[in-house]
């Protein structure tokens, strides 16, 4: 077979080429590799930060929910002291009005006695008692007021309570489902952290190995490129000193 110095550089100029194109294949892929890493951290930061806006979305309704359950057990005691007052205030109501009645039939008796009372020093100690129970009663009358008094005011902030009550434990249940669900979301969450940080780990060792193959290939290529073309400029250079001879 006839070998021409123009064949062989041909060929020559095609090694060179092959070696060019081999040449940085491993510095391309460790880029690709490092941009795809790069995009699976990324995914990973935003998980981390998604998991901390739901933690502190969990600790913002923990402390609603906290909150709620002191203002009920505030009010509820609030309510039992009033529930335990109240029939003190009845019963002391009670024994005033009593105390009321006896007065005024003390009173009319008196005033039966000044009518029938014939001197006039009889009508004047008939007149101071009449005087004293009056005082009496007019003392009483303003104890009465201010006890009943008391038991409205009373009545209408038990009452309040007890709206009171039905409110917080509204906001508490409301509060207590917004709060199960951010831990359920939180939880997939973390779950979905886990799985990334697993994915991002194997990965980066499939990307370690391929780098590692890639490189091994684009050098032994190019070692084997550079022989050939060693190979083929001393069969380029032993031809033409033969054509030199013909």
């Amino acid at each position: 077979m006839d070998v021409s110095s123009e064949g062989l550089q041909t060929v020559k100029n095609a090694l060179i080429t092959f070696r060019s194109d081999i040449s940085g294949i491993g510095i391309f892929a460790s880029k690709q590799s490092q941009d795809c890493l790069q995009n699976c951290a990324w995914q990973i930061s935003k998980a981390k930060d998604q998991i901390a806006s739901l933690e502190k979305q969990q600790a913002q309704f923990s402390q609603m929910v906290n909150e709620m359950e002191q203002n009920i057990s505030s009010s509820q005691y609030q309510l039992q002291q009033i529930e335990k007052s109240l029939p003190v205030l009845n019963n002391q109501l009670n024994y005033l009005y009593a105390q009321q009645a006896q007065l005024k039939n003390r009173l009319v008796a008196l005033k039966t006695q000044l009518s029938n009372a014939e001197s006039d020093e009889e009508k004047q100690q008939i007149q101071q008692q009449i005087n004293a129970v009056q005082s009496q009663l007019s003392g009483i009358q303003s104890v009465i007021q201010e006890v009943e008094l008391k038991i409205r005011n009373s009545e209408e902030e038990k009452e309040q309570l007890h709206v009171k009550i039905n409110e917080y434990s509204t906001r508490k249940n409301e509060y207590e489902a917004k709060l199960s669900e951010v831990k359920r979301t939180l939880n997939k969450a973390k779950e979905k952290l886990d799985r990334l940080n697993i994915a991002y780990r194997n990965v980066q060792a499939d990307f370690e190995s391929y780098i590692a193959s890639v490189q091994n290939f684009e050098n032994s290529s190019i070692e084997s490129a550079d022989q050939k073309t060693k190979v083929v400029e001393e069969c380029i250079k032993l031809v033409e000193d033969m054509e030199s001879v013909f």
